[in-house]
């Protein structure tokens, strides 16, 4: 995953998809991962460098996607989970 200008685009890296199992992993292995959840977010993807991209879970960012980096200021990058989507596959 790269980010330019705002947007987000793949890319071949050491990556995934967090499914309950990985981020039950994350949870145990890594603090950073618990301080993120504790402020309403849901991981859902990980670089496997300590960056994160997460889904807001409370209003008023409900459903916003956000990405986490472990070393500069998180960003708001789409309104949606679905526009996240929609711009990974156009």
């Amino acid at each position: 995953l790269w980010r330019t200008g705002g947007q987000v685009a793949l890319v071949s890296l050491d990556a995934e998809i967090l499914g309950p199992a990985e981020l039950l992993r994350d949870l145990e292995e890594n603090d950073w991962v618990g301080r993120i959840v504790a402020q309403g977010l849901l991981p859902f993807y990980d670089d496997h460098q300590s960056n994160y991209l997460a889904v807001h879970l409370r209003p008023p960012l409900a459903e916003r996607v956000r990405a986490v980096p472990h070393d500069s200021d998180p960003s708001l990058l789409y309104r949606s989970f679905d526009r996240f989507v929609d711009a990974l596959l156009a």
